[in-house]
C-alpha cells in the first residue's frame, strides 16, 4: 500500500490487463466507455480527476439492471432510469443495489 505507484501498477498488471480485455470484449454489448490500459490506470490513480471510472460503473450498473429485469428479479424501476443513475448518484445507487437488490441475501 505504501509502495510507489509504479510498483503497485506492476503488481496489479495482470488484473488491469484482464479488466481491459473484459472491457474490449463487451464494450458494445454493455455500452462501456472507450478507453484502454492508460485510461484505466489514470482513473484508478486519481478517480476524482475524470469521468471514466464513473462512466464505467454506470454502464456496469445499467447492465446489472437489464439482466435482473430479463430474469424477472425485483428491481425498483427508477434505479435504472437516466434521471436516477447519473455521474453524481451512481455510488448511492450501487450501495442500494448491494444492500437491497435481488442478491441482497449474499451479503
Amino acid at each position: 500500500p505504501n509502495a510507489p505507484p509504479v510498483a503497485r501498477a506492476s503488481y496489479y498488471a495482470a488484473d488491469l490487463l484482464g479488466l481491459v480485455a473484459f472491457m474490449d470484449s463487451f464494450r458494445s454489448e454493455l455500452e462501456l466507455p472507450k478507453g484502454g490500459v492508460r485510461e484505466l490506470v489514470e482513473a484508478l490513480g486519481a478517480p476524482w480527476s475524470g469521468a471514466f471510472l464513473g462512466d464505467l460503473y454506470q454502464a456496469l450498473l445499467a447492465a446489472c439492471f437489464q439482466m435482473a429485469e430479463q430474469q424477472a428479479l425485483t428491481v425498483p424501476p427508477q434505479w435504472g432510469s437516466e434521471t436516477t443513475l447519473t455521474g453524481a448518484t451512481w455510488p448511492e445507487v450501487l450501495r442500494r443495489w448491494l444492500l437491497f437488490g435481488p442478491r441482497k441475501d449474499v451479503h
